[in-house]
């Protein structure tokens, strides 16, 4: 695996959880999916997705610009937005729960995308960065449809689009 994204969802129709996208949301999830695209090109790619509509919506649109097969959902990538399956913001137990998650379908993969939530993306990303890339510091914040592009060989973090 070369390429991890946290992602963060496109902009939601209303403040229900479950909603789904926004014409801007749209837009910005198809901004992202074509932004992957020719940043990681045309490896295996596996998408992983919190249970909540604006995420499967994005998630759905991504895997449609990538041309990515199916996406996974893991009912925990909802964070505190729903189903909270042990996240609290800096739990390291959560975060390593993740990042094997990532580890094991990034084995046959040349990237793995994690399409969530504001306070997953930017609280696991940032863990991330000090795990993975063993940088001490702190991420922006991310926007919606906006991610976060680790390049494991390069060593590299950005955030995108």
């Amino acid at each position: 695996m070369r390429y991890v994204a946290i992602a963060r969802h496109g902009d939601p129709l209303s403040r229900n959880y479950e909603s789904g996208l926004s014409e801007l949301g749209v837009e910005q999830a198809q901004a992202l999916g074509v932004y992957l695209k020719n940043q990681i090109g045309e490896g295996s790619i596996r998408l992983i997705t919190s249970p909540l509509g604006r995420a499967q919506e994005t998630a759905r649109i991504v895997a449609g610009e990538l041309g990515a097969s199916s996406v996974e959902t893991l009912d925990y990538l909802a964070g505190s937005q729903g189903i909270n399956e042990g996240y609290t913001e800096g739990n390291v137990s959560y975060q390593r729960r993740l990042m094997s998650n990532i580890e094991s379908r990034g084995r046959n993969a040349d990237a793995v995308v994690v399409i969530s939530h504001e306070d997953v993306c930017e609280d696991f990303a940032t863990f991330y960065l000090r795990a993975e890339l063993a940088i001490n510091g702190l991420l922006d914040r991310i926007g919606r449809g906006q991610a976060f592009l680790f390049d494991l060989v390069e060593r590299t973090v950005r955030k995108i689009p």
